[in-house]
């Protein structure tokens, strides 16, 4: 039997050289389910827990649906499952997330929550001048400020 799991990389330009770091780290199990959220990106359930992912394009998209439902047909149900997932070997990939906290608050963003945090104040160094607008701006300072 094979083991699976999606990590999310974040890419960052740091001192003109491309800086990669691990942001979110999914086992994936049986029972997963993949669906199109029909935005251009698609949604993965894992018992109770639903997790987003809006690709860069539809080509990576296209790839990436097709490679979870193979993965996903190949996964075999395993008797106590739930309990041995903080014994295996993706704790380890778990214990190496070093993506600055806005990322991982973006990979663990809940679309359906009413009331959001602020963006946290590392987010304004990712984005450039052109990206960051003027209330995003506002709010970091504000959380700043508190």
């Amino acid at each position: 039997d094979l083991d699976y799991c999606l990590l999310g990389v974040d890419t960052f330009m740091q001192e003109g050289e491309e800086i990669f770091r691990l942001g979110f780290v999914l086992k994936l199990l049986w029972g997963t389910e993949i669906s199109l959220d029909g935005d251009g990106g698609f949604g993965i359930h894992l018992l109770t827990q639903h997790y987003m992912f809006k690709p860069h394009s539809l080509q990576s998209l296209w790839t990436t649906i097709q490679s979870l439902h193979a993965i996903s047909t190949r996964l075999k149900p395993r008797r106590n499952f739930i309990s041995m997932v903080d014994l295996d070997w993706v704790r380890d990939y778990q214990d190496s997330i070093n993506s600055p906290q806005s990322c991982i608050n973006e990979w663990n963003e809940m679309p359906d929550i009413l009331s959001r945090r602020p963006p946290s104040p590392d987010e304004l160094s990712v984005l450039s001048d052109n990206e960051a607008t003027t209330e995003e701006k506002k709010t970091v300072i504000r959380s700043k400020l508190r």
